[in-house]
């Protein structure tokens, strides 16, 4: 069973939200949406490390910690940088949402994909023990 800290859950939530922006509702719903995707965002970014300690042995989990925090920053740059060039293109505000949920879609299924394999290996140590 996959532990409470590689759950997909919060980033599918973020991708989903993130893609809604764009879809010009009221002002209410808009602040709304942005504070939970902003929330679920964030919060996943927190949980990574968790993941991350779960997923490297002792001996290589400080470096695993660094090179995840690493590649988070490298999106932290080359975010902005990509969204000036979507604003040269002029695109539909609609697609631009949807295109910047797309790294929130791909990291849930990474989590996805963390999980069961965390699940499966859970399972077989479980197994092996019994």
């Amino acid at each position: 069973m996959a532990t409470r800290w590689s759950s997909p859950k919060p980033r599918a939530q973020a991708a989903v939200l993130i893609a809604l922006i764009g879809f010009d509702p009221p002002a209410g719903v808009l602040f709304l949406l942005v504070f939970i995707a902003g929330a679920t965002a964030i919060g996943t970014q927190i949980l990574l490390y968790a993941s991350v300690a779960q997923l490297y042995h002792l001996s290589v989990r400080s470096t695993g910690l660094g090179w995840a925090s690493g590649v988070g920053r490298i999106g932290a740059i080359v975010g902005p940088t990509f969204r000036g060039v979507l604003l040269a293109q002029q695109l539909p505000l609609q697609q631009n949402f949807l295109i910047f949920a797309i790294p929130a879609a791909v990291s849930t299924l990474a989590m996805v994909v963390f999980a069961v394999s965390n699940a499966r290996r859970t399972n077989a140590v479980q197994f092996a023990t019994a």
